[in-house]
């Protein structure tokens, strides 16, 4: 769980993502770059997954499509 008021006076930003999206999985090497950039300024970076999956499922994912940012 996120409680998105620890984040007041940053910058959110939400990635939608699914794990049948091309184009999602395709600009997953920016995100992560961001995510490195970004992490010790007031940014924060957070993946949503459309899949719908359990949170087994959801690490899983994100281990196969490389994702180094918070989901």
């Amino acid at each position: 769980a996120i409680n998105f008021s620890d984040y007041k006076g940053s910058w959110v930003y939400l990635h939608y993502w699914a794990s049948w999206c091309s184009h999602c999985i395709h600009d997953m090497p920016v995100y992560n770059q961001f995510f490195r950039q970004m992490q010790n300024q007031s940014v924060a970076l957070f993946g949503i997954n459309y899949d719908m999956v359990e949170p087994a499922e959801q690490k899983s994912l994100m281990r196969r499509f490389h994702m180094h940012f918070p989901a």
